[in-house]
Protein backbone atom coordinates (compact mmCIF):
# COMPACT_ATOMS: atom_id res chain seq x y z
CA UNK A 1 0.00 0.00 0.00
CA UNK A 2 1.12 3.58 -0.83
CA UNK A 3 -0.48 6.82 -0.01
CA UNK A 4 0.16 9.07 -3.69
CA UNK A 5 -1.55 12.15 -4.22
CA UNK A 6 -3.32 11.36 -0.72
CA UNK A 7 -4.94 8.57 -2.64
CA UNK A 8 -4.43 5.03 -1.39
CA UNK A 9 -2.98 2.51 -3.83
CA UNK A 10 -3.08 -1.17 -3.65
CA UNK A 11 0.55 -2.24 -5.46
CA UNK A 12 -0.03 -6.23 -6.33
CA UNK A 13 3.15 -8.57 -7.24
CA UNK A 14 1.32 -9.64 -9.96
CA UNK A 15 1.31 -5.45 -11.34
CA UNK A 16 5.13 -5.48 -10.11
CA UNK A 17 5.87 -8.54 -12.27
CA UNK A 18 3.88 -6.91 -15.17
CA UNK A 19 5.66 -3.33 -14.95
CA UNK A 20 9.09 -5.11 -14.68
CA UNK A 21 8.08 -7.63 -16.92
CA UNK A 22 9.13 -10.55 -14.86
CA UNK A 23 7.33 -13.12 -16.63
CA UNK A 24 8.92 -16.00 -14.32
CA UNK A 25 5.53 -17.36 -12.37
CA UNK A 26 7.60 -20.05 -10.66
CA UNK A 27 9.96 -17.43 -9.42
CA UNK A 28 13.61 -17.30 -9.98
CA UNK A 29 16.21 -19.54 -10.61
CA UNK A 30 19.52 -19.62 -10.00
CA UNK A 31 22.25 -20.79 -11.53
CA UNK A 32 24.28 -23.67 -9.59
CA UNK A 33 27.71 -22.54 -8.11
CA UNK A 34 29.87 -24.35 -10.43
CA UNK A 35 28.42 -22.96 -13.24
CA UNK A 36 28.84 -19.43 -11.61
CA UNK A 37 32.35 -19.96 -11.18
CA UNK A 38 32.59 -21.34 -14.67
CA UNK A 39 31.63 -18.29 -16.15
CA UNK A 40 34.01 -16.17 -13.47
CA UNK A 41 37.09 -17.98 -14.66
CA UNK A 42 35.99 -17.59 -18.53
CA UNK A 43 36.39 -13.83 -17.81
CA UNK A 44 39.20 -13.49 -16.31
CA UNK A 45 38.42 -13.93 -12.61
CA UNK A 46 40.67 -15.93 -10.65
CA UNK A 47 39.63 -16.97 -6.91
CA UNK A 48 42.39 -15.24 -4.52
CA UNK A 49 44.61 -17.34 -2.98
CA UNK A 50 43.74 -17.23 1.29
CA UNK A 51 46.49 -18.09 3.85
CA UNK A 52 45.10 -20.46 6.62
CA UNK A 53 47.09 -18.77 9.17
CA UNK A 54 46.22 -15.31 7.77
CA UNK A 55 44.23 -13.54 10.72
CA UNK A 56 41.51 -10.89 9.89
CA UNK A 57 42.69 -8.23 12.29
CA UNK A 58 39.65 -5.53 13.25
CA UNK A 59 41.32 -1.71 14.38
CA UNK A 60 40.34 -1.22 18.15
CA UNK A 61 37.51 1.74 19.03
CA UNK A 62 39.40 4.84 19.70
CA UNK A 63 38.92 5.19 23.51
CA UNK A 64 38.09 9.35 22.92
CA UNK A 65 35.14 8.06 20.56
CA UNK A 66 33.55 5.93 23.19
CA UNK A 67 33.89 8.73 25.83
CA UNK A 68 32.61 11.21 23.78
CA UNK A 69 29.81 8.94 23.15
CA UNK A 70 29.36 7.74 27.11
CA UNK A 71 29.55 11.99 27.95
CA UNK A 72 26.27 12.62 24.93
CA UNK A 73 24.74 9.98 26.05
CA UNK A 74 24.75 10.92 30.34
CA UNK A 75 24.08 14.77 29.11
Amino acid sequence: QALVDKKKIVISEDVIREILRLDDAEGVVCLPNEEIFTGLAQMGYEKPEVDAEEEVQVPAQDDVVQENVTEEIAD
